[in-house]
């Protein structure tokens, strides 16, 4: 363990702090800010501060010594002996952490940091022998070790603020951050929690001074009294009336008069009346609900905190006075009572805060948040989304954004799932459905036989001809943990991206068994010149569909360039007028053309390439007549075509090559015209070099090193209808790719739809 921390505060207490290879988490973080800044020179003098406050105030400027998923312990040595100590920090899970130890003096704790980020707290209460309590609190900035705290963090928030609306705020984080600017209204828990924390002081003082001083006027009311109970100056024609009254014996009647007092029972009282109440029906809904939680993360302290903010309230509500203050309607003019006097002033402008407070809330207002794993994870779902929209020419059609619904701890939370999917089409035919985190189990169409999975990320691309495609995405806010120069995802990631390709099958009744995802990829906070630099992962993105994304914010969305590519890549770039994507282009790549051993996977079983057969005369060398005789008979074993002439046609198809079917060759008939009347069973391809082929096999010998494909020929079949018309002026214009199906009753070679067309190159 290493001592990062130690400190005689006041000759009160020692403190220490200790954690485990202190030098590893301070490394990753300079790496980081110097890979993510410019101004590399100043990182190593910048200071953090690390507080004391309460009854022992205290300011040290640290270097960076805290972050995020570290374990760190603490030990508070007390100097002179005390009756006990205690942890008052909200959640549970923290003052469950420390024990105070009688024999010691000393209370001592652990405080895994997690992925919360931003300033921690933690609460201390103890207790000298005579009985005097004291509060003091340590307070210290937990930093991201993976990210940028000033670059990064802003754009994170504000992403999901657009999309999702105060759903990274909650009451149970460890850690605390400025709320940042929203202009969402509407009345949120924490939100408001969070704010009255810190006006709860001016509040409780100005409740004091209207106590000991509540504003009254003199106000005028009628009195009826008998005429021998009147009292003081009357007026003439008052004076006239009850004499003739007296004279015609009425003495029992009473007479009106108007009176003045003091009263308290004036707008401006009946305003404070009117807040009191609203404040403390809040904090006590507050109360009772997070204490009705099943969760029951929230301390006793955090209660007890929430019970002392409402003993004013609930004294000023107790008040003999309070009573004779009648019910608020409303200021019919600005009162300078409540915009000047003492008290009234306050509690005026502390109501206006609270009203308007997610207006004004900002970094002078702390709240807890989720952690950044967490936020991470959502920002990374809303950059698919915004690279769809932006970089690829999609338009969102529809979204079903997730339903939030409130928790009985107060945060938000979301119904994931297909329900909360984005929906998204293009001009093109292309429909794309982006979902955040989709469960798979036995009853979903997608199904998981044995366990249910939940990827972060579904992305699911739907074609004209209603093929669909799948690939999956995991936000994995982690790195490897071996000291190297570059950011690389960790090992486990990766292979949870083979899992969840191979737990998911697709199971229809009328066409059985497939597996529907096309490639699974972590995404994590790497940070490299993706301009300049190849993703580590790419090989295996190309061979198998598995691999990883860095991703992270930057200007010009330079931190999502290799996503942003693959996306391209895989769906064309519409922006950019590329030619229609067809659902062919997925099927040729390498990582979904690898089958189970001993089995073959194709997209089209009856795929037929139709070819010339070889000049009689190459050079000097001059084929046999064997040699096209076999072919004219439908004896013919086999056929060899130069691979570099195949690659010249057709541009990344040499994998298809072995789900070649069928070969349709062209001959030459006796006017001197091309004409394929038979179309070959191809029982086997193989790549061999030229100077082993035998005159069998390509009609004359060469010692030539070059690589031919030798297609192994079984049954010819004669067609229906001759294929006339195959082009004479080049040996390439004569190779098409299509299927058996499309040549059937088809007489003219350029009447033949092809398949594969955007793999053609210019003849």
């Amino acid at each position: 363990m290493d001592c990062i921390f130690n400190r005689q505060i006041d000759e009160v207490f020692e403190l220490s702090i200790y954690v485990k290879d202190s030098e590893k988490n301070t490394t990753r973080y300079q790496q980081t800010l110097k890979k993510r800044r410019a101004e590399s020179a100043s990182i190593h003098y910048q200071t953090e501060k690390f507080e004391i406050s309460g009854d022992l105030q205290k300011s040290y400027e640290i270097q960076p010594l805290f972050f995020e998923n570290t374990q760190y312990h603490f030990e508070i040595q007390f100097r002179a002996p005390i009756h006990y100590a205690e942890l008052r920090h909200k959640l549970v899970l923290i003052n469950d952490g420390f024990r105070f130890s009688q024999v010691a003096n000393m209370l001592v704790g652990v405080v895994n940091t997690g992925n919360d980020i931003g300033q921690l707290n933690l609460p201390i209460y103890y207790e000298d022998k005579v009985g005097k309590g004291y509060f003091i609190t340590l307070s210290f900035m937990v930093l991201p070790t993976k990210i940028d705290l000033q670059q990064d963090i802003e754009p994170i928030n504000e992403a999901i603020d657009d999309a999702f609306p105060l759903w990274r705020f909650n009451l149970t984080a460890k850690t605390e951050q400025g709320g940042g600017k929203t202009n969402e209204k509407g009345y949120f828990p924490p939100f408001w929690l969070a704010h009255f924390q810190q006006l709860q002081q001016q509040f409780s003082q100005a409740l004091k001074i209207i106590k000991n001083s509540p504003h009254n006027r003199l106000q005028t009311y009628s009195l009826h009294q008998k005429a021998e109970r009147l009292k003081g100056k009357l007026s003439a024609k008052q004076t006239h009336r009850i004499k003739n009254d007296l004279a015609s014996g009425l003495h029992h009647k009473k007479y009106a008069i108007e009176k003045k007092k003091l009263s308290v029972n004036t707008p401006e009282n009946r305003f404070i009346k009117q807040v009191i109440i609203e404040t403390d029906n809040k904090l006590t809904q507050i109360n009772q609900t997070l204490a009705k939680s099943s969760k029951n993360q929230l301390s006793q302290a955090f209660f007890d905190t929430l019970n002392n903010w409402q003993k004013p309230l609930k004294q000023f509500q107790a008040l003999s006075f309070f009573n004779d203050i009648g019910t608020f309607k409303g200021l019919e003019k600005i009162s300078l009572v409540l915009q000047q006097k003492p008290g009234y002033s306050t509690i005026f402008h502390v109501w206006q805060e609270l009203r308007f407070y997610l207006k004004v809330l900002s970094h002078h207002s702390l709240i807890s948040q989720k952690s950044l794993s967490e936020l991470y994870e959502v920002w990374c779902f809303l950059v698919i989304r915004r690279l769809l929209i932006e970089e690829l020419g999609f338009e969102e059609v529809s979204s079903q954004k997730a339903k939030l619904m409130c928790s009985d701890q107060f945060d938000l939370t979301m119904k994931d799932g297909m329900y909360g999917a984005f929906h998204f089409e293009r001009p093109d035919g292309l429909k794309i459905k982006l979902a955040h985190e989709p469960i798979f189990h036995q009853k979903t169409e997608i199904k998981s036989y044995l366990n249910t999975q939940k990827p972060d990320i579904l992305l699911e691309v739907l074609f004209p001809n209603k093929q669909r495609f799948i690939w999956l995405f995991d936000a994995k806010y982690r790195l490897n943990s071996d000291d190297g120069e570059d950011d690389l995802v960790p090992d486990d990631a990766i292979n949870q991206m083979h899992r969840y390709r191979d737990a998911l099958v697709w199971a229809k009744q009328d066409e059985g068994k497939s597996r529907p995802v096309f490639g699974a990829y972590a995404l994590y906070p790497g940070f490299f010149d993706q301009v300049n630099m190849k993703n580590p992962y790419q090989a295996g993105i190309d061979e198998v569909g598995i691999g990883a994304f860095a991703l992270l914010p930057s200007q010009q969305n330079q931190g999502a360039i290799w996503l942003r590519d693959f996306f391209k890549a895989q769906l064309g770039n519409y922006l950019l007028s590329s030619p229609l994507i067809k659902e062919e282009h997925l099927f040729v790549q390498e990582q979904s053309r690898i089958p189970y051993t001993g089995m073959k996977q194709q997209l089209y079983t009856d795929l037929t390439m139709l070819v010339s057969l070889g000049h009689a005369q190459e050079g000097e060398n001059i084929r046999s007549i064997e040699y096209f005789e076999r072919f004219k008979n439908g004896t013919a074993k086999y056929y060899h075509l130069p691979q570099d002439t195949f690659e010249m046609k057709y541009k990344g198809l040499q994998h298809i090559v072995n789900e070649i079917a069928f070969l349709g060759l062209a001959e030459q008939d006796e006017q001197g015209y091309k004409i394929i009347n038979k179309v070959w069973q191809v029982k086997r391809v193989s790549i061999v070099k030229r100077n082993t082929l035998t005159e069998e096999q390509a009609g004359y010998i060469s010692d030539s090193e070059r690589l031919d494909y030798l297609f192994e020929l079984g049954i010819a079949l004669n067609l229906p209808n001759p294929i006339r018309n195959v082009p004479l002026d080049g040996f390439r214009k004569s190779m098409k790719l299509t299927t058996l199906a499309q040549i059937n009753n088809v007489t003219e070679f350029n009447s033949i739809e092809p398949v594969y067309t955007e793999f053609y190159l210019n003849q």
